[in-house]
């Protein structure tokens, strides 16, 4: 038996359209590259747990 089945779940795109919502892409100002799980800080919020 699936997971899913008999569940009818809406897509993003149709959530945002049921509630009048536009989702519009902006310029990319930020880019993050992770290049290991090797890192010298200790940022609170990091999820790589250095």
């Amino acid at each position: 038996m699936d997971i899913n089945e008999g569940i009818a779940i809406p897509s993003f795109r149709q959530t945002l359209a049921d509630h009048d919502i536009e989702l519009v892409r902006r310029r990319t100002t930020t880019l993050q590259i992770n290049v290991g799980r090797l890192c010298n800080q200790a940022c609170l919020h990091c999820h790589l747990e250095a």
